[in-house]
């Protein structure tokens, strides 16, 4: 007995665009998970700050649970802007509940007065998925997290 099967043109293209979606989303999320980093515990936390020139005070750590915007206003579309310079991306976490870890800064390589400045990291699931060097004060400055090269006076 044989069973033949016969495709139409749109079957095939609904076939083609769930596998080709299929491959976008893995390769994506494939992405993501080697380019974060571990966040799951303090000293993970802690030593990923020191690796960037920051160090921090540890019993200042506080926390809180975000849920990342499904639709960017333009403080957080410029906001991203500053995570991309560190090669994360939060378009990709849209509506996914996260956890801000927040320390102040006691020393950091490319900041000059510390005084006011705060460590943000957001995790998801463990992992870092961006976060900011901050001042605090009004006209203060922000930091993508990444090695500065430059001594920076604020």
């Amino acid at each position: 007995m044989k069973v033949y099967l016969i495709f139409t043109r749109k079957v095939l293209a609904l076939i083609f665009c769930t596998v080709l979606l299929f491959l976008c989303f893995s390769l994506k999320y494939k992405s993501v998970a080697q380019t974060a980093k571990n966040g799951n515990t303090q000293g993970e936390r802690i030593e990923f700050l020191r690796g960037i020139g920051c160090y921090v005070l540890a019993e200042s750590e506080t926390k809180k649970q975000i849920t990342v915007p499904v639709s960017f206003s333009d403080v957080y579309k410029v906001y991203n802007g500053v995570q991309k310079k560190a090669n994360y991306d939060l378009t990709l976490y849209k509506g996914e509940k996260c956890t801000v870890y927040t320390y102040k800064v006691r020393k950091c390589d490319f900041i000059g007065d510390t005084k006011y400045f705060n460590a943000n990291l957001i995790i998801y699931n463990g992992r870092i998925i961006g976060g900011d060097i901050s001042s605090s004060e009004l006209s203060g400055k922000m930091y993508p997290l990444i090695k500065q090269y430059e001594k920076t006076t604020t």
